[in-house]
C-alpha cells in the first residue's frame, strides 16, 4: 500500500496502478499527488532524462526565462517538504516579488514595497531536475525515460481505458488511471477520436507574441542591487521585457513583442536587446510615480 500524507483521506480506496504520460513539472507533480492513493505510479517520457540540470527535447521552452511564483512555490513545498530550502541551496534566488524588483506597469513605475510574496529566480532545467529527484525518491513511483506512448489500451467495447501501449514495450502498463501530462504535443484528443468520441469545438485566438531570452553574467551593482526588473507592455508600447536573477550569478533577460507581422528568424544581439529594454523604460519614464 502506498504511504499517504497526513490528511490525504484515509477513506479513499487505493488504485493498484496509475500511469502518467510526461515527466515535466505537470507529470511529476501529478505522480506525487497520485502516490498518496495508488499502490504504484509509473511516469513515462520519451526523452532521455538528464542526470544533471540540462535542457531536453521535450521541454523546448526550458531555455527561456522562468520564475517560480509564490503560490507555485508554496504548492511545491507542500508536496515535497523542505523543497524550497533545497532549491535555494542549489542556487535559486529568493526575492520579494515587489520589494526586490523594479516594476513598470502601464507606463508607470511602481513604488517598491515589501509584498510578502516570495518568488524564486530559477532556470527551468534546475527546477525540473530538483522536482524529478524528489519524485524518484518516492518508494512507489517509477520513472521510465526513453519510452514512447503509442496509444491507449481499452476494454473490448472501448468504453474504458485500461492502460497504454508503449515503445519499447514495458511491463506493468495496465492502469486503473491514465493521466496525460505530455503538454502541447499531447495526442489525447486524437486518441479519443479514434475510440469514437467526438472532438470538442476549437476556438483559436492569435496573440502573435514573440519572445527571446538571453543570459548574462550578473554583478552585484547591477539593477542597483535589486534582483529583478520588469517592463510590462501597454497600448502604444508593444515591447516588454524582464531581467531576473537566476542561479550561477546570471541574469535571464527576456524581450517580448506583441502583434508582430513577421517574427524574427534569429536572436537579436545582446546589445540590441538591452537597447530595446532601455527604450521601453524611457517610454515609461514620463509617467513614473514614486521609487
Amino acid at each position: 500500500m502506498a504511504a499517504r500524507r497526513p490528511g490525504a483521506g484515509d477513506s479513499a480506496p487505493a488504485l493498484p496502478h496509475a500511469v502518467v504520460i510526461g515527466a515535466g513539472i505537470a507529470g511529476l507533480t501529478a505522480a506525487r499527488a497520485l502516490a498518496d492513493t495508488c499502490d504504484r505510479v509509473t511516469v513515462l517520457d520519451r526523452d532521455v532524462l538528464p542526470a544533471v540540470p540540462a535542457p531536453r527535447r521535450g521541454t523546448p521552452q526550458s531555455r527561456h526565462l522562468h520564475v517560480l511564483l509564490a503560490r507555485g512555490a508554496q504548492a511545491l513545498d507542500e508536496l515535497f517538504p523542505g523543497f524550497l530550502a533545497e532549491l535555494a541551496e542549489a542556487g535559486a534566488v529568493r526575492a520579494d516579488t515587489q520589494g526586490d524588483a523594479h516594476w513598470y506597469l502601464d507606463g508607470h513605475r511602481v513604488r517598491r514595497a515589501p509584498s510578502g510574496l516570495m518568488s524564486y529566480g530559477v532556470s527551468r532545467p534546475l527546477l525540473e531536475h530538483r522536482v524529478r529527484e524528489r519524485v524518484a525518491d518516492l518508494g512507489n513511483v517509477t520513472l521510465l525515460p526513453s519510452t514512447e506512448v503509442l496509444g491507449p489500451v481499452t476494454t473490448p467495447d472501448r468504453a474504458r481505458i485500461t492502460g497504454v501501449r508503449t515503445r519499447p514495450r514495458t511491463g506493468g502498463t495496465d492502469a486503473g488511471l491514465v493521466v496525460d501530462a505530455s503538454g502541447r504535443g499531447s495526442r489525447a484528443l486524437h486518441r479519443l477520436a479514434e475510440l469514437g468520441h467526438p472532438l470538442p469545438a476549437k476556438t483559436e485566438v492569435r496573440a502573435d507574441i514573440v519572445y527571446v531570452t538571453r543570459h548574462f553574467r550578473r554583478e552585484p551593482h547591477h539593477l542597483d542591487g535589486r534582483k529583478a526588473a520588469a517592463i510590462v507592455g501597454c497600448p502604444g508600447q508593444p515591447r516588454s521585457g524582464a531581467v531576473i536573477t537566476v542561479e550561477g550569478d546570471r541574469f535571464a533577460v527576456v524581450l517580448r513583442v506583441v502583434h508582430m507581422v513577421e517574427p524574427p528568424t534569429a536572436l537579436p544581439a545582446p546589445g540590441r536587446m538591452l537597447r530595446a529594454l532601455r527604450a521601453a523604460r524611457r517610454a515609461a519614464a514620463p509617467g513614473t510615480a514614486g521609487g
